[in-house]
């Protein structure tokens, strides 16, 4: 249990009146994240005493970088079990080295075969040592395919529909469906897009512990055409995929 600071800000988590669904787990080699590492905080009620604050606890905020850790495809290695990682540094390696890789984020699995189908998603997995409040999710992009909600064209620029998945201990603890998203131009024909996961501390507080240390796994879908998918990449300087644990309030509002 973290030492609350009465000077820190308090988040009040929404009241969620149903349980998170338990989820598989899959085999995937962990990076620990330390939450004490950037050391901006804020504090959140701990358990069922809204009303006590003898139990809350720290949520540190700490900015992570997803890694290769497969193939460059990641569609294979998702199947296999092996996911993305992320750690505390920044990619080095420029795209012009042989850096980087990608997954085909294809709608037919995911709208036709099994909800969050690993073959057909960006995945990610690891660890993260304390409190879960909000996460800031920032991916980049290839040739994004015509929005489920208007197919008179392919989307250049303007909104674009992702499904994401949250799961922490096993337990789905935030799910997105058809969450727009805006595409911004961030060189090179490749497109960013940025989205939160918000209260996960709520469900964590139901179904397990909000301190300590957690497994953590993101999954994200587009929705965009079957046959007119995306490509997501990630780990290299150009296209610096990431997240942020417990983003500040201010940072938090500026996302979708």
């Amino acid at each position: 249990m973290l030492t609350t600071n009465p000077e820190l800000p308090l988040r009040t988590p929404l009241t969620i009146s149903t349980a998170a669904l338990a989820m598989a787990a899959f085999a995937f080699t962990p990076v620990a994240v330390d939450a004490d590492a950037d050391g901006s905080c804020h504090l959140v009620r701990g358990g069922d005493t809204t009303e006590d604050a003898s139990d809350d606890v720290e949520a540190c905020r700490q900015d992570v970088w997803f890694h290769a850790n497969g193939t460059q495809v990641d569609n294979l290695d998702n199947a296999q079990g092996s996911y993305a990682v992320w750690d505390t540094t920044p990619p080095a390696a420029s795209v012009t080295s042989g850096a980087g890789n990608g997954v085909l984020a294809n709608s037919a699995l995911h709208q036709q075969v099994e909800p969050f189908d690993d073959r057909g998603a960006f995945v990610a997995a690891g660890t993260f040592d304390g409190a879960i409040d909000d996460v800031i999710v920032e991916l980049y992009l290839f040739t994004p395919g015509t929005n489920i909600d208007d197919t008179s064209a392919p989307v250049v620029r303007g909104d674009y529909s992702v499904d994401a998945e949250l799961t922490v201990d096993g337990f789905a603890v935030a799910t997105l469906a058809d969450q727009v998203v805006t595409l911004e131009d961030a060189g090179d024909a490749v497109q960013r897009i940025t989205f939160a996961f918000r209260d996960v501390s709520t469900i964590m507080a139901m179904v397990g512990s909000l301190d300590g240390a957690h497994e953590v796994e993101v999954r994200v879908h587009d929705l965009a055409i079957i046959s007119d998918a995306a490509v997501m990449v990630y780990d290299t300087t150009e296209v610096p995929a990431g997240m942020v644990f417990n983003p500040p309030a201010e940072l938090l509002a500026e996302v979708d």
